[in-house]
């Protein structure tokens, strides 16, 4: 299977540079700073160059014992070696500046790129994170922003070449004009010539970044259900897969970089074999002064090397820029879907109330449709039918992370999107189906990055009926758990996650298939801690078990997206 290429426009370095400039903090100073370290650079180069040819042959010559130059009057070949190397030693100097400022440039690329790219992700709404494609976020972090830092430090080296190619063949048109414009000439015709190898490079690196992204998803899926392919018996199977798909990748890179470094060496190469043929003409003509000729053909095959590494980054640039292109639309694709929410303060919440609430993911099939609910303090309500009923969107729309497509949820009577979001993520608080815990100590995993003291931490310990378990791990709560919470059983996992949910006092606990998958010693762990908190929180269950039903103060069934029945269970 393939992924479909995405159309691009054309790049160019200008193109490049207009769109990392968001990224490059101060970035006008941080070019000019750039352009004027690297220019001096560039003219102290060409000087040396110029002072050490002449002196050496000032050396070679018998009849000579001193030369002229320009500022520094009549000197002789030692004077004129020590100002070279006086000259040299401050070309060090510079090229060290250049390097830092090409360094900085880069590496504030890297970080701003991906802080952007967090940014936006997180505060993106949660449809737009949950429809993200496996992998792609991690991609866009790694990947994507490291090619955009290349990116920049591939213009930045492109800008300090075409600098020192600039003074280099200034310099040599001071000592010889001829062999000057002849170079330019066989510059512009090879760089002309080779126009359709960039245009090949930029179609290759296209279809390798969307290749690449396509395959960061597979791999994504594959490790999301690692546990099933070695539980069928599917693991070679899928290694066969992504080791198709990852040949199909490299190959594509394989090309494209290929390309990009054949174009650049035959820049030099072509340059080289036309400058020949024009030395050999030149040789031929009369008058020709053999000092000026020297210098300036030192100069000029300096200068060759620059225009190789121009060559050179231009065809990185086509290489690169399609990332930077591809990040870019991932990070407005996050922006333009940012969560706007009020700013209304909640104190305590009193009551929920749905008035003809209607959910679409596709904008054609209803998820839910026409649903009136209203939910009063220390209640508990379960929930149940079919599976694809509506169940799970319910609960998305009651903890604010979809918003209704029709109708509206009103809190105390105030529309949900009026309240502050961080009120609301205090008084309302979930347990997902499938906790998801994280590499730390199980006070960590409770806490989940919030201000919590350990009291806090053990009173919802408590709460969750693990607190017992807790204290009798050799390292208490410090006790460090695995990737997804290795080392626990699912019923302590279970338990974890609704301490979690528990350790900030809400007002609202929802649950979702909380003793779906766990023994009947967690189940009825789990149903006696809601039982205890029923008197102090209003509490949503989504459940298939009556077992756990059982403790409900009313019971809602939908189905088809609809509220079909009420059952209350209390008198």
């Amino acid at each position: 299977m393939t992924h479909p290429a995405t159309p691009r426009s054309p790049s160019s370095a200008m193109q490049a540079w207009r769109q990392l400039r968001p990224y490059v903090p101060n970035a006008r100073r941080a070019l000019l700073s750039l352009v004027c370290t690297a220019a001096a650079a560039a003219v102290a180069d060409a000087a040396t160059l110029i002072l050490l040819v002449r002196a050496a042959l000032t050396i070679t010559d018998q009849t000579a014992s001193s030369m002229h130059l320009p500022l520094l009057g009549t000197l002789d070949p030692t004077q004129v070696l020590s100002a070279t190397a006086c000259l040299a030693v401050v070309n060090i100097a510079l090229h060290r500046l250049v390097a830092n400022m090409n360094a900085r440039i880069s590496s504030e690329v890297l970080f701003q790129t991906r802080d952007s790219a967090i940014r936006a992700y997180f505060s993106a709404t949660w449809p737009r994170q949950a429809a993200d494609k496996e992998g792609a976020f991690q991609e866009t972090i790694s990947t994507l922003s490291q090619q955009a830092s290349l990116l920049a430090l591939t213009l930045v080296n492109a800008c300090v070449a075409a600098l020192g190619l600039l003074a280099l063949l200034a310099a040599a048109l001071t000592q010889n004009a001829v062999v000057t414009v002849l170079t330019v000439a066989v510059g512009a015709l090879i760089f002309t010539a080779l126009r359709p190898l960039a245009r090949l490079t930029r179609r290759r690196a296209t279809q390798f970044v969307d290749g690449n992204s396509y395959f960061a998803e597979e791999i994504a899926r594959a490790a999301g259900m690692s546990m099933e392919h070695r539980l069928f018996g599917t693991a070679a199977r899928v290694q066969e897969t992504l080791s198709t798909s990852n040949r199909r990748v490299t190959n594509d890179l394989f090309h494209t970089r290929a390309l990009s470094r054949f174009a650049a060496t035959l820049h030099q190469d072509i340059a080289i074999l036309l400058l020949i043929a024009a030395l050999i003409l030149l040789d031929s003509a009369e008058g020709s002064h053999l000092g000026g000729v020297g210098t300036a053909l030192i100069l000029v095959i300096r200068s060759i090397s620059y225009a190789q590494q121009i060559q050179g980054n231009l065809q990185a640039l086509h290489e690169q820029h399609p990332s930077l292109i591809e990040l870019k639309k991932r990070v407005e694709s996050f922006a333009s879907s940012l969560d706007q929410r009020g700013t209304t303060p909640v104190p305590q919440i009193r009551q929920i109330e749905l008035l003809g609430v209607g959910y679409t993911y596709d904008g054609k099939s209803q998820a839910l449709a026409e649903i009136d609910l209203k939910i009063s303090r220390s209640k508990v309500i379960g929930i149940a039918g079919p599976s694809g009923g509506g169940k799970s969107t319910l609960l998305q729309v009651l903890t604010g992370l979809r918003l209704p497509t029709s109708g509206q949820v009103l809190v105390n009577g105030i529309p949900q999107t009026q309240l502050a979001p961080a009120d609301w993520s205090r008084l309302v608080a979930c347990v997902p189906q499938e906790p998801r815990l994280m590499e730390g100590t199980i006070a960590d995993n409770i806490r989940f990055f919030r201000e919590i003291s350990d009291d806090e931490v053990q009173r919802a310990a408590r709460q969750a009926n693990v607190l017992e378990e807790v204290l009798r791990m050799p390292a208490g709560f410090e006790t460090m758990l695995g990737p997804r919470g290795g080392g626990l059983s699912g019923g302590q996992k279970q338990r974890l996650a609704i301490a979690r949910a528990l350790v900030g006092n809400p007002d609202v606990l929802v649950m979702d298939e909380p003793t779906s998958a766990l023994d009947r010693r967690s189940e009825t762990a789990i149903r006696d801690s809601i039982a205890a908190l029923r008197r102090t929180m209003t509490i949503l269950i989504v459940a298939h078990r009556p077992t756990t039903l059982q403790i409900c103060d009313s019971i809602l069934t939908i189905d088809g997206g609809k509220i079909t029945t009420t059952v209350s269970n209390r008198d």
